[in-house]
């Protein structure tokens, strides 16, 4: 046995230099082992050290040894306790973070579901109803999703011409809040908002084609010749439009890129169309809870949304399912903000191809020598869903200015 064993072993059962209790056997030695050997003794730590000297061992030392093993063990088993004790709280933790996740789940889901059954009944009872009007004069819509119209006809959907006077007089009290460009618009949206067939045509009369819609030369003149940190509207490459982007990725972050737009801008007008994206989460209370919120803002800062129905879906026929509930959100949304609406929807449904390009996601266009030409305002272009969404964008702007301009 070595000179340390004794010492641990009393140590951690007495602690050293404890008395042995009455009635036990008295320490001994044993002659030449250098030890004291006892059942409940300390003999290295002892006051006397009787032991350790009769072995010729310094009493100091071994007092000093014997009570740093003592103190190393001690400390070990504290350790221990305390991972032990860290382990545990990490087990709850984890255990409360699972629960807390499902419980939002569920919340979440109910609520989803407690708004889709609260559009299914407005949409019901405004079937019922048809269109009436509100103790304020606004139109309410039936929701119903519209009948297209066939390509030839597709420019009798001018947005312009429809627009009511709840909308127009809510469109000078928004503008009557703050001082903007009125011939500066933003375009705020996704990937078929960033293409260069989207307006951007415009700004080249080589690609222009009105087809004898000469009443909206004056508006294109003008928005060319309006022009803030070195370009117009039409060339302008929007902070606010991004491949892929949903509506959370055009209000997110401290200084949001819709913020950033409307600071470089200052436009009258906001071109949006938001939903290609959103609709492949398949949460239509989020889409509307940020469309409101985007909308919200705009409005706030003096911006007249211009809001746009969202194409079908010729790639993915769950999405193309999804399409209808979201416009017809988006529709409501419009009825009950007095926003104008430019329905695109509708207008592409007549189209070959339903107005889509080979992707099956985004507007076509008519390509000539490598080219998009979307601002091709002929009946030929007009087969395609990007010339008819710019033509009724235009449109739009045109039958606002002149509104605001009263």
């Amino acid at each position: 046995m070595s000179r340390l064993a004794p010492c641990l072993i009393a140590s951690l059962v007495l602690g050293c230099g404890a008395s042995p209790p009455s009635g036990s056997a008295t320490p001994r030695t044993e002659s030449g082992a250098g030890e004291v050997v006892g059942e409940r003794a300390c003999p290295c730590a002892s006051e006397s050290g009787a032991g350790c000297e009769a072995s010729g061992t310094d009493t100091s030392t071994a007092t000093r040894t014997c009570t740093n093993t003592r103190a190393e063990a001690v400390a070990e088993a504290e350790a221990e306790a305390e991972a032990v004790a860290e382990a545990e709280a990490v087990a709850e933790a984890e255990a409360e973070a699972v629960a807390d996740a499902d419980a939002d789940a569920v919340a979440e889901a109910e609520a989803e579901a407690v708004a889709e059954a609260d559009a299914v009944a407005v949409a019901d009872a405004d079937v019922v109803a048809g269109s009436a009007e509100t103790s304020e004069g606004t139109r309410t819509s039936t929701r119903a999703e519209p009948a297209p119209a066939s390509s030839a006809d597709a420019t009798a959907l001018d947005p312009g011409a429809a627009l009511s006077p709840a909308v127009i007089a809510h469109a000078r009290e928004i503008a009557s809040r703050r001082t903007r460009h009125e011939d500066v618009f933003i375009k705020v949206g996704d990937s078929a908002t960033v293409n260069r067939a989207f307006m951007q045509c415009f700004s080249d009369d080589d690609e222009i084609a009105l087809d004898g819609r000469d009443a909206l030369r004056p508006l294109i003149d003008r928005v060319r010749a309006t022009r803030v940190r070195g370009t117009d509207s039409f060339r302008r490459e929007s902070r606010a439009a991004g491949v892929g982007w949903s509506v959370y990725r055009v209000l997110s972050g401290p200084s949001s890129a819709l913020a950033e737009e409307v600071r470089a801008m200052s436009p009258r007008y906001a071109l949006v169309m938001f939903g290609g994206n959103d609709v492949e989460t398949g949460s239509l209370r989020r889409y509307e809870s940020r469309m409101n919120e985007l909308v919200d803002r705009l409005t706030r800062w003096g911006v007249v949304p211009i809001l746009s129905t969202i194409p079908p879906r010729n790639d993915d026929p769950e999405a193309d399912q999804q399409v209808p509930r979201f416009n017809a959100a988006l529709r409501a949304l419009a009825d009950e903000r007095r926003l104008p609406l430019v329905d695109l929807h509708a207008a592409m449904l007549a189209q070959p191809d339903r107005g889509l390009a080979s992707d099956g996601v985004h507007p076509s266009a008519p390509v000539r020598g490598g080219r998009a030409h979307g601002c091709d305002l002929t009946a030929e272009g007009l087969e395609h869903g990007q010339n008819v969404r710019n033509l009724l964008n235009l449109q739009m702007i045109a039958a606002l200015r002149a509104a605001l301009a009263d």
